[in-house]
This record gives C-alpha cells, sequence and structure tokens, in this order.
C-alpha cells in the first residue's frame, strides 16, 4: 500500500535510464576515443600546458555525469528505506505487545532463538 505510489514512477525511470545510457554512453565513448587520440599517443610531449588543459576537466565531469546516469535506480526506494519505515510502523506497537505479554514469556522466546 505505501509502496504503490513509488511505484507509479518505475516506467519513467526505466526510459529515462535507458535513454540516458545510449546517449550519454555514446557521447563518454567518443569523448574517450578523442582523448585517447590526442593525449595517449607516445609521440605526445607532456609539458606544463597539459596541467592546464581543459580536455581532463571536461573528460573527468562527463564520466561523472555518466556515472550518476548508471546510478539510477528504478524504485527510488532501497532497503534502508523500507527497514526505516518498518521501525517507525511497528515502534507503537511495542508498549502494546509489553502490556499483553508476560515479561517472562517475552524473554523464553529470546532464549530459544538465542540457544
Amino acid at each position: 500500500m505505501f509502496l504503490s505510489p513509488v511505484l507509479a514512477f518505475m516506467p519513467t525511470l526505466i526510459r529515462v535510464w535507458r535513454r540516458g545510457t545510449f546517449e550519454y554512453g555514446a557521447l563518454a565513448d567518443k569523448l574517450g576515443h578523442r582523448f585517447e587520440r590526442k593525449w595517449l599517443r607516445r609521440d605526445v610531449e607532456i609539458d606544463e600546458e597539459a596541467l592546464e588543459a581543459s580536455d581532463f576537466s571536461a573528460a573527468a565531469d562527463l564520466y561523472s555525469v555518466v556515472s550518476n546516469v548508471h546510478a539510477i535506480r528504478f524504485v527510488p526506494i532501497g532497503l534502508k528505506d523500507l527497514f526505516t519505515l518498518g521501525v517507525a510502523l511497528l515502534l507503537p506497537f511495542v508498549p502494546v505487545v509489553l502490556l499483553a505479554v508476560p515479561i517472562q514469556a517475552i524473554w523464553a522466546q529470546i532464549r530459544n532463538l538465542l540457544f
């Protein structure tokens, strides 16, 4: 019941992930090949100018964006979020259970689980 609104975004997220993966992946592939041709040849001399070139920054920025596209989750809620929701839902029932069930019965069950 609580997850159904979140699952409504799933088709859109899958479509965005697919499109982003293909388009940004192709762009990163082209930039990577161009970067390799320019900087990774044996005859290229590396000097102080190389440290000031914007090629390195552009490649790092693009690969960061591509990494973010690949990290898109189809369901925008994780196990940690579900655990937190479960604890928040069950926490108000703890005093009720402690009042309804004798503490000796609870300890006996805990001992059976541990030993």
